[in-house]
């Protein structure tokens, strides 16, 4: 009953687009940085799951030939569907559905799963899952908020008096790095590039603009090729090669 009681809200919660519109520099940031990641390396499919409103992956598409893009938010993947060129309609999948109830065994040259771990019941398991599409020598990026890095307590702080106040939808579940590294590793494979920020503004984000909250964060923290305070940043965007 718990678990469907979560999933209840997590779909909620991710059916009202505005949700992604708020935090659109976020987006940009993630999508830049995979940019980085994939750049040089052939890539032909890519499964982009939950893909949100498309747009980490969709701006991407003329680095591969295929995308298939999978979510539970038909508002999701009709804003998707927006995005993406005429001229590009046949080389995209849209799938509706839940990818921790998707039947397909297909594998892909890459698998993006960005905002998505943190939501569900189980991360570790929804982890294994996801490697196991991954085709071999293929790439896995994946987006975390790192359990224990210090700026995560302080955060769990700030949620912990927000849901005093009766303002939290539900718990986040997030993991170590170390934990993911440690599972990737038994799982075959092997940790190639990675990117620490921070994501979170602890209550202060709506005073600034997504413009301004872009160029503090790209301030602070730099870019994946010419990274900064790296130590402090409690998200990471990681890419792992399957061997």
């Amino acid at each position: 009953m718990e678990q469907l009681d979560r999933t209840g809200k997590v779909k909620g919660f991710f059916e009202e687009p505005k949700i992604y519109l708020t935090y659109d520099y976020n987006l940009r940031l993630r999508m830049e940085t995979i940019k980085s990641m994939i750049r040089g390396r052939e890539i032909k499919t890519v499964l982009d799951a939950p893909c949100g409103t498309g747009d980490i992956s969709v701006p991407l598409l003329d680095k591969f030939e295929n995308l298939t893009l999978v979510d539970f938010s038909e508002n999701m993947l009709k804003l998707a569907a927006g995005k993406v060129p005429q001229s590009r309609m046949e080389d995209v999948r849209f799938i509706k559905g839940d990818i921790n109830a998707w039947k397909e065994k297909e594998t892909y040259d890459l698998v993006m799963c960005l905002g998505a771990m943190a939501h569900m019941e189980d991360p570790e398991k929804f982890l294994i899952e996801m490697s196991q599409r991954v085709s071999r020598g293929g790439y896995l990026i994946i987006q975390n908020t790192d359990s224990h890095h210090p700026y995560s307590f302080l955060i769990r702080a700030y949620r912990f008096f927000r849901g005093l106040a009766g303002k939290n939808k539900y718990s986040f579940r997030w993991t170590s790095q170390r934990r993911i590294n440690s599972l990737m590793k038994t799982y075959g494979f092997m940790s190639r590039k990675k990117w620490r920020y921070n994501q979170s503004w602890l209550g202060f984000s709506h005073l600034f603009s997504n413009k301004k909250k872009y160029a503090a964060t790209r301030a602070w923290f730099g870019k994946l090729n010419a990274p900064k305070l790296q130590m402090l940043g409690s998200d990471v965007i990681a890419m792992y090669k399957r061997l």
